[in-house]
């Protein structure tokens, strides 16, 4: 005789309840992304507020507060939130009471990049605090190495050692408190993010030549740790470590490095650093 199935087990409600978070999070953000202005758009809103110049005209282009509210009424509702009164009153005026129509196109789009930013990072953060963890970071700037051009030529066995290299920049400067994490507004409102979107520039001035992120600093910080490692097993011990810049380094503060970061147990059984 088969005896009869009495219990059947039921979803984690925890779970579903992240599932559930996740997906609401994820189509909220694409309502935003949507209701952002694209390139197009602003085009032709440089279009429109050039065409709406105030006299008399000069060389800088300016607009007074009734051209402001006419190009306007010309741009989609998602573009309303820039043109508040409030909006027009931030600028300086002159003595005709015209603000600078350049200026305005210039805060609208870097109001855009600024928010379109803050949307792509936020969907890295999985948890939905409003920060991203290291593994967040991780992720974040690997999904990124295809679409910069100052990559494009690094060897994708190399993309792990990037990662690691560049994610602790962010997190050295960023998470200052060592709390494990960084919020999604400093990093966007950060030096260090400005210096990574460096990267997506086809070309760069030869003061950003050789800024943190670039390949060719990468590659150079991990030749050094690969020289350091004398027996070749990929990670270092602590006399290894101590070689570097010729033993420039204290005993104490290798030592001190050695109890504050995490190592791993060689083959050899010493515990030693990895490259992370």
């Amino acid at each position: 005789m088969e005896i009869p199935r009495f219990f059947f087990r039921k979803d984690n409600v925890n779970d579903v309840k992240q599932r559930i978070r996740k997906e609401a999070r994820t189509r909220f953000l694409e309502g935003m992304a949507e209701s952002l202005l694209d390139e197009t758009e602003l085009e032709e809103l440089w279009d429109v507020i050039t065409e709406y110049q105030s006299p008399p005209l000069h060389a800088v282009e300016r607009i007074n507060y009734e051209a402001f509210c006419n190009i306007a009424r010309h741009m989609p509702a998602k573009a309303q939130v820039f043109f508040q009164p409030h909006v027009f009153m931030s600028f300086h005026r002159d003595e005709l009471g015209r603000i600078s129509a350049r200026a305005l196109f210039h805060y609208i789009v870097r109001k855009v990049s600024v928010t379109q930013l803050r949307i792509s990072l936020t969907c890295y953060d999985e948890i939905g605090h409003g920060y991203l963890r290291e593994q967040d970071l991780e992720n974040y700037i690997f999904e990124q190495i295809p679409s910069l051009p100052q990559l494009q030529g690094l060897d994708p066995e190399f993309h792990p050692y990037y990662v690691f290299t560049a994610v602790r920049k962010f997190v050295f400067f960023l998470d200052t408190q060592r709390r494990g994490r960084v919020n999604i507004k400093d990093i966007v409102s950060s030096d260090v993010l400005r210096e990574f979107n460096l990267l997506r520039h086809p070309q760069v001035e030869d003061a950003d030549a050789d800024n943190w992120f670039m390949a060719r600093a990468a590659l150079r910080v991990y030749s050094m740790y690969l020289n350091l490692d004398v027996d070749h097993n990929g990670m270092l011990s602590r006399q290894e470590f101590g070689n570097y810049q010729q033993g420039s380094l204290t005993d104490v503060v290798v030592d001190r490095l050695f109890q504050e970061y995490r190592m791993y147990k060689s083959g050899g059984g010493n515990m030693e650093m990895d490259y992370k």
